[in-house]
């Protein structure tokens, strides 16, 4: 685990671990992902007043391999290209602004305020009907 300090944190030196980000990251704050693929980014109880914004560094073309909010409020993923599930359980309000999202597309179960917007959704992977899914 990346117990370093938000001191210590920088474009060159980030922390490895997007979960330790959003422990540290307050609310309103935004945070930079830098180029490449990452595991399935995993939100679970995490409440707050004003939007963390997630979204790439620049320009760079992150990956995420799924994503899955729970029981969580005020989270803004803008600008990634997600893959596998996306799944939001519980949440309020979130928003999925500006993504490219292949597999199994998006899964809402009971929300309120989620915004879906801008988003390109395509070559979904998923057979059968699943209610409430897109």
């Amino acid at each position: 685990r990346d117990d370093r300090p938000v001191e210590a944190v920088s474009l060159a030196a980030p922390w490895c671990s997007l979960g330790h980000a959003l422990e540290a990251a307050p609310d309103g704050g935004v945070v930079l992902l830098r180029r490449g693929a990452h595991e399935e980014a995993e939100v679970r109880g995490r409440a707050g007043s004003e939007p963390v914004t997630f979204r790439p560094y620049r320009d760079e073309e992150v990956t995420l391999e799924g994503l899955s909010i729970e029981e969580s409020s005020h989270l803004r993923f803008e600008g990634f290209r997600i893959r596998g599930r996306t799944e939001i359980t519980f949440g309020l309000p979130i928003q999925l602004v500006g993504n490219d999202i292949a597999g199994e597309g998006i899964t809402i179960r009971p929300s309120d305020q989620v915004l879906i917007e801008g988003n390109r959704i395509h070559d979904l992977t998923f057979e059968g009907p699943k209610a409430g899914s897109l």
